[in-house]
């Protein structure tokens, strides 16, 4: 979790603090041509080093170390090539067994997240892929939805003209059945001129437009309210 490169968060910064102190008694650090004695709950590290880990400038790492200090937190020493940082009271909440806890319990939730992430990811395609999937209507299916919306259509005569051009729209694949019928229910009025063709405001005709369907050539068939039937 903690190798992932990007900016931390003050919260972020301090767990990585007490993870990265030291947690035995004490060691001996080589900086340079120097050794140095880091105690338990010290690190040797520079503001430009844990700068790197946190992705901040070094003012944004002095600035938090001022702010813990203030806090009663930790306690800085410079030595010249480095800076010694203390973590105040660690013997008071941190043991060796706490700290194997901790590491255990970063490891198992960095494992959980990695799981929901994939979890999610996966109920996603799923959805996708119920979507992508297309039921073919029944004419009564047809029959009893446009009835549901106040259109009277003849659903065999739909199945049967879209099974004719492989349910596709416009050369795609139909993925709504119930959005096409509604269209055609938008463009029913074009379909009442006579014959075939539809009276102009000049009083000339023209052929019918087509339901929206390039494949279709202007079929539509439905009963109308009072009980004539218009093919085109």
């Amino acid at each position: 979790m903690w190798k992932q490169k990007r900016v931390f968060s003050k919260a972020e910064a301090w767990i990585d603090i007490l993870m990265e102190v030291q947690h035995t008694k004490e060691t001996e650090v080589i900086i340079g041509s120097k050794v140095l004695k880091c105690y338990r709950g010290q690190s040797l590290r520079s503001a430009e080093t844990w700068g790197k880990r946190w992705c901040w400038s070094r003012n944004q790492v002095i600035r938090f170390f001022k702010l813990l200090k203030d806090c009663a937190q930790i306690a800085t020493v410079s030595e010249q090539i480095t800076t010694r940082l203390t973590v105040l009271n660690y013997d008071a909440y941190q043991n060796e067994q706490t700290v194997c806890e901790l590491k255990v319990n970063t490891k198992r939730t960095a494992s959980e997240h990695r799981q929901e992430c994939k979890n999610a990811k996966n109920g996603k395609n799923e959805k996708k892929r119920a979507r992508a999937v297309f039921k073919k209507p029944t004419g009564q299916e047809v029959t009893e939805y446009a009835g549901s919306i106040g259109f009277v259509l003849d659903g065999p005569f739909f199945v049967d003209k879209y099974d004719a051009i492989g349910w596709k729209i416009n050369g795609n694949p139909m993925k709504d059945w119930k959005a096409t019928v509604r269209t055609w229910k938008r463009r029913e009025p074009e379909f009442r001129g006579k014959n075939g063709r539809q009276t102009t405001k000049t009083g000339t005709r023209k052929p019918l437009p087509s339901t929206g369907d390039s494949e279709d050539g202007g079929d539509f068939k439905t009963t109308s309210a009072i009980g004539r039937t218009v093919k085109v």
